[in-house]
């Protein structure tokens, strides 16, 4: 809070143009459309960053500070859900929510805390799979629940493209419920349908799906994984980036350590099922975490032209899944 008190600003970075100019537009009683909010932005539709950080622009006089320190409300509201998950699948490790604070309130968050697009497009998926994971393991499920479920996968999806690679994680969820093929099928109907609406949105747009308005940066990525080793350490030191540490080479040590020790406990849980149902959030917190910095290996390896470790501290929210996921 005192990192968005002293370092918050009105000015905006990268991007923010895009909900400063749709602000000015309804300011100026132009004629806007339900376009303007669903367009894709970046390889992105960021329809529910807009949706809140809009109406937050025109009530302060085009100030950013309240939409940052939303972004805080949301980090709380992250740590009390982990709280009360941690409660549910056991309670005698409900103390490993200070390591987990530690986290999630991590001070190398100064820049996306002070960015209202870049911030939001973090915190608010992260938002959305915690409150995903804590209402789909439960010990019984319900419509409303999972609707709500929906809801917050939708959110995901229309901040950032990376939450249509998510949503198949939370299937494990559904493996101790009784009736989990009503529920399952309820669930792929649900994403598949908002993984098309946004596919739909993609194809209407010039910029293309994956493409990022730019050149083709994922085919140049695949490519990569064969031709440039350096690629692999941009992978292994994304899994450490919620960390400050001296050498470039630390941080590849320190991110094959998580990534390899998370997926040996994940390995050993599914193998051990006798406590699995208890494990399920903390794989699911994992995956997405794991998922997500290979999506970022695919995406961004070429905006940083192959210089390995030499990563934004803008990608921490989401990367410090892995971390949380292997402490518990």
């Amino acid at each position: 809070l005192l990192l968005i008190i002293i370092y918050g600003h009105d000015v905006p970075l990268s991007d923010d143009a895009d909900q400063i100019f749709l602000g000015y537009l309804i300011a100026n009683n132009y004629e806007i459309t339900t376009n303007d909010f669903t367009d894709i932005h970046n390889g992105h539709i960021p329809l529910f960053i807009r949706l809140l950080s809009v109406p937050l622009l025109l009530t302060f006089s085009f100030t950013s500070m309240p939409i940052f320190y939303l972004q805080w409300i949301f980090l709380c509201i992250i740590i009390t859900v982990t709280y009360y998950l941690l409660k549910r699948t056991n309670e005698k490790a409900t103390w490993l929510i200070i390591p987990i604070s530690m986290l999630v309130f991590n001070p190398l968050q100064e820049y996306p805390l002070t960015w209202t697009l870049g911030g939001l497009q973090q915190i608010l998926p992260l938002l959305s799979y915690v409150l995903i994971i804590f209402l789909l393991n439960t010990s019984k499920l319900t419509f409303p629940k999972i609707s709500l479920a929906l809801f917050f996968a939708s959110v995901a999806i229309f901040s950032n493209e990376a939450g249509l690679f998510f949503w198949p994680i939370m299937i494990l969820s559904f493996f101790r419920q009784k009736k989990r093929k009503k529920w399952i099928i309820t669930w792929i109907l649900g994403c598949s349908f908002l993984t098309l609406l946004f596919l739909s949105q993609t194809i209407s747009s010039d910029c293309k799906f994956g493409g990022g308005c730019e050149e083709n940066i994922i085919a140049n990525s695949f490519s990569d994984l064969i031709d440039n080793e350096k690629i692999y350490a941009f992978f292994l030191s994304l899994g450490s980036i919620a960390f400050r540490l001296k050498f470039n080479e630390m941080y590849i040590i320190v991110g094959t350590i998580i990534i390899i020790s998370f997926l040996m406990g994940l390995l050993y849980s599914l193998i051990n099922r006798k406590k699995l149902s208890s494990v399920i959030p903390w794989c699911e917190y994992g995956l997405v975490g794991l998922i997500y910095i290979s999506l970022l290996t695919i995406g961004r390896f070429h905006a940083w032209n192959g210089e390995g470790v030499n990563i934004d501290t803008y990608y921490i929210p989401l990367t410090t899944l892995i971390p949380i996921g292997l402490i518990v």
